[in-house]
């Protein structure tokens, strides 16, 4: 049976680099653990699909799980439960919506520390400002050219849900943009 690993396994984006002052202000994390839903929902159905991802919230199938509505009729659902997408393909009818698993195919990583919105300010095209970006907010926008989804999670804490082809090469354009504040990678 095959193995999942990351993409971000790699040695080398393990370690850190010191700052223009020696100190280390950035921190990126690789989040795990987690899965990535997609539920599309066909015309006609938004109030019948809805009823039933709300009757999935008692059940805990979607206990610490977060909706993000990326179009007018399409959600993404990251969970810590990794069976969700199996969960809600049985719990949904097929005639009213389509359900894919999309973890395999992201990865998650988390960006903090006081400088933060200065780093993403030099690579993403979107206002960071608090009034315009608050904490609990998403976005989807690109980032050296690819397109990716990035939340603001905590004052200083943006997670980002990069392409899995591109999360290396996303992860070093993020980490080149934090060179002046010095970074530490770790596993979440």
């Amino acid at each position: 049976m095959l193995e999942w690993h990351s993409p971000l396994s790699a040695a080398h984006l393990r370690k850190g680099r010191d700052g223009a002052d020696g100190r280390r202000l950035v921190r990126f994390a690789e989040v795990r653990g987690w899965s990535l839903t997609e539920v599309g929902v066909l015309p006609g159905y938004d109030v019948c699909v809805a009823e039933l991802l709300a009757a999935q919230v008692p059940s805990g199938s979607l206990k610490e799980a977060r909706v993000y509505k990326i179009a007018s009729n399409q959600s993404w659902i990251a969970a810590r439960d990794l069976s969700l997408a199996a969960t809600l393909t049985s719990a949904l009818p097929e005639e009213t919506c389509t359900v894919t698993s999309l973890t395999h195919g992201r990865v998650r990583i988390a960006i903090a520390g006081a400088p933060v919105r200065a780093v993403l300010a030099k690579v993403l095209s979107i206002d960071l400002r608090h009034s315009s970006f608050g904490v609990g907010e998403y976005r989807l926008t690109g980032l050296h050219h690819i397109g990716v989804f990035v939340e603001r999670s905590d004052s200083d804490i943006y997670q980002f849900f990069l392409p899995r082809t591109f999360a290396q090469s996303l992860l070093e354009v993020l980490q080149d943009a934090a060179l002046e504040f010095g970074y530490d990678v770790m596993a979440e």
